[in-house]
């Protein structure tokens, strides 16, 4: 009787057990030489991107820069428990051209509206790349 017990005891002590965690911050602006990214026991990524150019992942996902007024500007991938990610993520860097669709203002003689309108790079900053990349995953120590 007392081990049966001791085996419910296990069991629900084993249940009701905290998992750790830590995250990682990473940074990335187009000069490393691997422009992959694959981090082992990842739960979770969050690419969000921070420059004024755009971030294609995996020659599919375009993550806009922020003062385009398009979406989307980043993007979390959250991995269930029983799931284990075998993907690696390439990314590059692509600058906005001029007519690139941006969301702008037209001004009447009453009022401005919010419109998608073409970009005029005249007066614009030097394009800079600026991909972060937050990293979930598993605390190793116990």
């Amino acid at each position: 009787m007392e081990e049966l017990l001791n085996k419910i005891i296990k069991i629900l002590t084993g249940a009701f057990k905290y998992q750790k965690y830590e995250y990682r911050f990473f940074s990335f602006n187009g000069s490393e030489p691997n422009k992959q990214i694959k981090i082992s026991n990842s739960i979770e990524y969050e690419f969000i991107n921070s420059g004024n150019s755009k971030v294609i992942l995996n020659d599919s996902l375009t993550l806009y820069p922020f003062w385009m007024g398009v979406a989307p500007v980043s993007i979390k991938l959250t991995i269930n428990k029983n799931e284990v990610d075998m993907g690696v993520y390439e990314y590059r860097f692509v600058d906005v051209q001029n007519g690139d669709q941006v969301w702008g203002y037209q001004y009447t003689a009453v009022t401005s509206i919010n419109i998608p309108i073409g970009f005029d790079n005249t007066n614009a900053l030097a394009p800079f790349n600026k991909l972060q990349v937050i990293v979930k995953q598993k605390t190793t120590e116990d």
